[in-house]
């Protein structure tokens, strides 16, 4: 069922409808209306004398039809809330609580480990016995195994022949002021020293000291001059070609040292003195 507005639309449309149709079979061109929107709102009106005179005119003329449109009302689309977009803000670094950093703890250096030394061997005591040392004892055994080296001086001969049993031949330092060494090897028990001065050019052998040592490092004198050799002190001159005899000790000994005086150190035997 249709209602009277749409019945008013329907007949408006079919009036322009047989109006286009009139005017395309006369040939005589029209201008056609403004077809109006289909709206259930627009009210269509005709003049009835149009109308009639359509019913009564065989051939009728293109009538006029007026049409008046109501004006439509401007349709408001509902108003309702819209939504806000929302901007979210950028997001934020949520700052932690501070804290309190320790301080740097200093790493306690462990020094390195060090060899801890082991006991060192004490060298026996190297008494000093003066310029007048005693006698070698009657059974006391002599050895000549022995090397023979020098500190200062001159080696005129072989050293080894001091050592060869026989007085005949000789060694000497020149340039005063120099020293025989013996070295025994290894550590023996000494009681004393056995000499034979040789004349070197006519002169005279001069003694100031005979030192001993365990290790040859460290000395002690058993022996000390005391006498003057040419302005030099403690220092004094040796009976030449006899055998003299230096004791001391008991000591247990490796090294024995002759230093000699201001005249060339010349001797044709030498012999160390060993408890019995």
């Amino acid at each position: 069922m249709l209602t009277p507005a749409a019945r008013r639309l329907t007949l408006v449309v079919l009036s322009l409808t047989g109006a286009m149709l009139a005017c395309a079979r006369a040939e005589v061109p029209i201008t056609p209306a403004t077809p109006l929107a289909a709206s259930p709102e627009v009210i269509a009106q005709v003049s009835p004398t149009a109308a009639a005179s359509q019913d009564q005119s065989p051939t009728p003329e293109l009538p006029t039809a007026t049409v008046e449109a109501s004006p439509t009302p401007e349709v408001t689309a509902p108003v309702g809330p819209t939504d806000t977009p929302v901007v979210a803000p950028p997001p934020t670094d949520t700052p932690l609580p501070a804290t309190d950093t320790p301080p740097p703890t200093e790493t306690p250096i462990t020094p390195p480990a060090t060899d801890t030394p082991g006991p060192t061997e004490t060298p026996s005591p190297v008494p000093t016995v003066g310029s007048n040392p005693a006698g070698i004892p009657e059974n006391a055994t002599f050895t000549q195994q022995f090397t023979v080296s020098n500190e200062g001086g001159t080696v005129i001969g072989r050293p080894r022949d001091m050592a060869d049993g026989r007085t005949e031949t000789w060694a000497s330092l020149r340039g005063g002021d120099a020293s025989w060494i013996l070295d025994l090897g290894s550590p023996q028990n000494v009681i004393g020293l056995r000499v034979w001065a040789q004349p070197d050019g006519g002169e005279e052998t001069t003694l100031r000291i005979i030192e001993v040592s365990a290790d040859g490092a460290n000395w002690g004198p058993v022996y000390v001059g005391d006498g003057t050799c040419s302005d030099v002190p403690q220092c004094d001159f040796l009976v030449q070609k006899e055998f003299v005899d230096f004791g001391f000790g008991p000591l247990t000994i490796q090294f024995i040292r002759m230093h000699g005086g201001p005249t060339r150190f010349a001797f044709a035997e030498v012999k160390v003195a060993l408890a019995p």
